[in-house]
């Protein structure tokens, strides 16, 4: 009981000292995720004076503590470097403009915001929906304003992979080399990298906490998903996880690989004499305005970024807008555009699965939805209970949807998944790529679009996206997309699994011609077992047509 009860002092400290819900609706607004029967916890315990929340079942009890700026914590005693506290602002300071959005896209995205709330199960709490910079669409639940801190969950993961991103752009990692974990170093776990748990294919053991039944985690102990995220030191508990797969084979989501992850960013910054409770709000809060941005801690102070981050819908928006302007603010890029490309990049691991819907602690929209009519570029961060902020480039469009659980049995979907795609589809049709983030993008979705059909074997897709006199330079052989396909087909036979990532990119255009310049690295996986990462340097040509961008031409020249 002391692993969910930890969880429950955590959620409810927030729900009750961030999101500001009074005690009493708690455990009403709770997904309870962390126990498996309703009634098993009392209401929680709120001591508004030291900022405390205890919770109590069956005889036991924890209890987490608000500290201004830091978010809650389990610990007594925080630990030197987390004790000073942090006055966030409310990050409040967006203005809404619809000045350059058509009235007819307006009501269209009025009537989706709508749908959002019209349904009371779906217990929708914000809806914010951002186009070329500006909002356009806000609406909060009763009770919630654009002030109010709001639980991202697993939203979290992916301001940790920022922080990542932030570590190599100084330097102070290299993405393809091992995490610097000790303990690692003399087992079958050194080869594991700062790729491979980024892409949730880190090999550790951990057992699965989706489409579990709770009331059987309640009885027999609580899967490794879950357990991971509320130990009292999660660093160490995640570092001791033996490993199970080789890395960077196997994509599966699972908590371990994210609190590891953390405890190799704690490592890196303690050697360079920063703070993991400090460095984030200096290196990415701030610069961005996320200044409402808190993440909880573990009882020895260690933040919990798997997903105990909480920040205004406002601020939640601007870091998916700053995901979309490729990882800059106002001008200065923060985030290299090698390491953007990596964040959007299907993971190898996951495609060798099955499951090509996950990248850099992102997901891959239109895969993760199935539906075809999502953009080819939309990516999403998701969490539990239906948070989700969906990013779509070619669009210049963030759209963020916020909500409470209520107390849905995990491995259900909530009532808002009935709406979600139809919520989505409407705001994303409303808007037409403008100008030239949008444009960009697009012809970036055109090359991604193709690519994504030569994994699928796909002619109709491909034929799609190119001109009807598409041609293929390739080590001085000439192709059409047919000769193409049915060169692949035949390489099928001894690679099953053939993929591309593209990286690098860049895009040139003017009126109705584009280019695009990028890198190429194949994933191809033999019946046999064995790995090839053959890598290339391409070029694309495009023309505008009454269609939209077309591939024209492409050039590949063998790197190794």
């Amino acid at each position: 009981m002391d692993l969910p009860l930890a969880g429950v002092a955590l959620e409810a400290c927030g729900a009750v000292f961030l999101t500001g819900l009074p005690a009493s609706d708690f455990l009403s607004h709770s997904g309870l995720f962390w126990i498996g029967a309703r009634g098993t916890v009392a209401p929680p315990i709120v001591d508004r004076r030291r900022g405390r929340v205890t919770v109590r079942a069956e005889g036991r009890s924890r209890t987490a503590t608000h500290v201004r700026g830091q978010g809650c914590t389990l610990a007594d005693d925080l630990p030197p470097a987390s004790r000073e506290p942090v006055a966030p602002s409310t990050g409040a300071d967006w203005t809404v403009s619809r000045e350059r959005l058509p009235a007819s896209a307006a009501a269209a995205i009025d009537r989706a915001v709508a749908r959002a709330f019209s349904d009371p199960a779906a217990r929708t709490s914000a809806v914010l929906v951002v186009h070329r910079g500006a909002i356009v669409a806000e609406r909060y639940a009763p009770g919630i304003t654009a002030t109010t801190p709001l639980a991202g969950w697993s939203m979290t993961k992916t301001v940790q992979a920022a922080l990542v991103g932030l570590l190599a752009g100084e330097g102070l990692i290299r993405l393809r080399d091992p995490v610097p974990i000790e303990e690692w170093t003399g087992d079958d776990r050194r080869s594991i990298r700062w790729l491979d748990l980024l892409r949730m294919s880190g090999g550790l053991r951990c057992s699965d906490g989706r489409g579990y039944d709770a009331r059987r985690w309640h009885a027999e102990g609580y899967p490794d998903h879950l357990a991971a995220v509320v130990q009292p030191d999660t660093f160490a508990w995640a570092l001791a996880r033996p490993a199970e797969f080789p890395a960077g084979r196997i994509g599966r989501y699972r908590n371990c690989d994210t609190v590891a992850l953390s405890a190799a960013i704690d490592r890196v910054l303690r050697r360079h004499g920063r703070s993991f409770a400090a460095w984030p709000r200096a290196a990415l809060y701030e610069p961005i305005g996320m200044t409402s941005m808190t993440v909880s801690s573990d009882a020895r102070g260690n933040p919990v970024m798997t997903g105990f981050g909480h920040a205004t819908a406002r601020d939640w928006g601007r870091f998916g807008q700053f995901l979309l302007q490729d990882g800059t603010w106002n001008g200065e890029r923060l985030l290299d555009a090698d390491f953007m490309d990596m964040l959007r990049a299907p993971a190898p691991a996951w495609v060798a699965a099955g499951t090509p819907d996950y990248a850099g602690q992102l997901w891959l929209a239109r895969s993760r939805l199935d539906d075809p009519e999502l953009p080819e570029d939309s990516y999403a961060m998701l969490g539990i209970d239906g948070q989700a902020m969906w990013i779509i480039p070619s669009h210049d469009l963030v759209v963020l949807r916020l909500g409470f659980g209520g107390g849905t049995p995990p491995g259900q979907p909530i009532a808002f998944s009935r709406m979600e795609g139809r919520f989505l589809r409407e705001i994303v049709n409303s808007v037409r790529p403008e100008g030239p983030v949008g444009q960009e993008a697009a012809i970036r979705a055109v090359l991604a679009g193709y690519f994504g059909a030569l994994e699928r074997g796909d002619r109709a897709a491909a034929a799609r996206l190119t001109t009807g006199d598409f041609l293929l330079y390739d080590a001085g052989e000439v192709m059409t997309n047919d000769v193409l396909f049915d060169r692949l087909a035949a390489v099928r036979q001894a690679y099953p699994e053939l993929r591309w990532i593209l990286s690098n990119l860049v895009v040139e255009a003017a009126g109705d011609l584009a280019t695009i310049r990028y890198r190429s690295e194949g994933w191809r996986l033999g019946a046999d077992g064995q790995l090839q990462t053959p890598q290339w340097l391409e070029s694309a040509h495009l023309v505008r047509t009454a269609d939209g961008w077309k591939l024209r031409f492409l050039h590949s020249s063998r790197k190794n």
